[in-house]
Order: structure tokens, then C-alpha cells, then sequence
């Protein structure tokens, strides 16, 4: 509870008030072992560190927040832990950093394409902003691959697809590439 609180507070812009709450829940979660709450209060210090400025403390915390998520196997907060210290690291300058911290956890093959994964195309992303675009295109590895593992790696694989064909001028493809991202999201994107 005191846990979801922080999140709340934190999602309204009160980091303030949040900052007490977290450190409480994670002290709390951490004396009862409740790994995933201990994550996700981590997750909620993090946002509040980034919110002031302290991009140190905050790439820790993320970082913390999403290797206790990869250990539970919570794939929503291994995503948001993730994207919320890519958007730390880059709103901070320093987006070549989360390129190097993703790639990390990007699975390899000893021959042939990357298997597709959310961290590779989080990396990917990255890559992109960074102006790697080849780079970035080899990180995504097969579409069709992708298409099939599903969920938040086909979708986030399709999207940054889709802005890496922006870039190169490729405006059908990336319509083309929104559309099967909304498709897979569930959303209407498209007119």
C-alpha cells in the first residue's frame, strides 16, 4: 500500500510527498523480502532523483529497480525501469551510456541475426537517437522473428522500426510500420 502510494504520488508530479513513502516501502520490503516491492519502491526513488536533477543517484536506483524486476520476472517494470533511465540518460546528455547498459542484456547468436528482445530494441532506440542507424537496424535482428515473440518487444521493434524509415526518407514504410504498431498495441493510430 505504502508503496503504491509513492507510485501515485509520483505519477501526479508530488515527488516530494512520494520520496518518504518510497523509502519506506522499500525499507518495509526489504525487511519482509518482498523482492518486487523493494523493486518497484527503488523504481519510484529513482524517478524522484531524476525529477531533482540527481541523474547519479537516479541511474542507479533504475538500474537497481530493473534488475530486481529481470530477477521476478516482471517484464512490465523490466520495461519501465528501463525506458525511465533511458529518458534520465538522455534528457541528462548522456544517451550513449544506456546504449553500453542495454546492450548488456541483449541476447546473441554465434551466427546469423539477434534474436529479437525488448532490451535489443530499447538498444536499438538508443542507437537511433544516437544517429547509429545501422547499428541499430543489426540490434532489431528479423521482423518476422519479432512479429512472433509478440507483446512489448514486437511493438517497441516495430516503432522504432518505423522511425529509423522516418529518417531515411521512407514514408510509406514507416506509415506502414505505425499502423502495425497500433495494430499490435491495439490501438487506432491511423485515420
Amino acid at each position: 500500500v505504502v508503496q503504491a502510494l509513492a507510485h501515485a504520488l509520483v505519477r501526479t508530479g508530488q515527488n516530494d510527498k512520494a520520496r518518504p513513502h518510497a523509502e519506506d516501502a522499500a525499507a518495509m520490503a526489504r525487511e519482509l523480502g518482498d523482492v518486487a516491492d523493494e523493486g518497484q519502491a527503488v523504481h519510484v526513488l529513482g524517478l524522484v532523483a531524476a525529477s531533482e536533477g540527481r541523474t547519479d543517484k537516479a541511474v542507479t536506483a533504475l538500474y537497481e529497480a530493473g534488475q530486481i524486476a529481470v530477477k521476478t520476472g516482471d517484464l512490465p517494470e523490466v520495461a519501465g525501469a528501463y525506458m525511465h533511465l533511458w529518458r534520465t540518460l538522455v534528457e541528462a546528455g548522456r544517451a550513449a551510456e544506456v546504449v553500453d547498459l542495454l546492450l548488456a542484456f541483449v541476447p546473441t547468436a554465434p551466427e546469423g541475426p539477434t534474436p529479437p528482445s525488448l532490451m535489443g530494441s530499447m538498444g536499438a532506440g538508443a542507437l537511433h537517437q544516437l544517429g547509429r542507424w545501422d547499428e541499430a537496424d543489426r540490434l532489431l535482428g528479423d521482423p518476422g522473428a519479432a512479429h512472433e515473440a509478440g507483446g512489448l518487444t514486437a511493438v517497441t521493434r516495430t516503432l522504432v522500426s518505423g522511425a529509423l524509415a522516418v529518417d531515411k526518407g521512407d514514408h510509406d514504410l514507416a506509415r506502414s510500420l505505425l499502423a502495425a504498431a497500433g495494430k499490435l498495441a491495439g490501438l487506432r493510430l491511423l485515420g
